[in-house]
């Protein structure tokens, strides 16, 4: 049907989007989060992608630090740095670069601004680009 060929495109957006995010780190995330109108049974339209066949990718799991034990779900915590500016800038006129990891997947964003003064606004663009909608307890 044709609201199953639109969840299909959203799963694998979704997975394209996120690194090419397995099944289960997909079902993992959607039963949390609420990304693209889609649940975690939706990882059911979840085909194999032309870069996974290509890549045949292997994910290994990461050692548990102690900070990460109470991440229950994507973007729960995500932890945020910047670099100093740098003397010489970018042709955009960028002199620093913002760094973000979600705890949870260990997924990393990294953007280059014009100062510190402008990272809080482009965390909240990453969390809008990912459509992460953290839950409030």
């Amino acid at each position: 049907s044709a609201e199953n060929q639109l969840k299909r495109e959203r799963i694998m957006q979704l997975h394209r989007d996120l690194g090419h995010a397995s099944r289960n780190k997909l079902a993992l995330i959607l039963a949390n989060t609420q990304v693209h109108g889609l649940t975690a049974k939706d990882v059911r339209f979840l085909v194999p992608c032309e870069g996974c066949l290509l890549g045949n990718p292997r994910r290994k799991p990461h050692p548990i630090n102690e900070d990460d034990r109470g991440v229950k779900y994507f973007g729960s915590h995500i932890s945020c740095d910047n670099t100093g500016e740098q003397p010489i800038r970018s042709k955009g006129g960028k002199r620093v670069l913002h760094v973000s990891v979600d705890h949870y997947s260990k997924w990393k964003w990294a953007s280059p601004l014009v100062s510190k003064r402008d990272a809080p606004a482009d965390l909240a663009k990453i969390l809008r680009q990912n459509k992460i909608k953290p839950k409030v307890s």
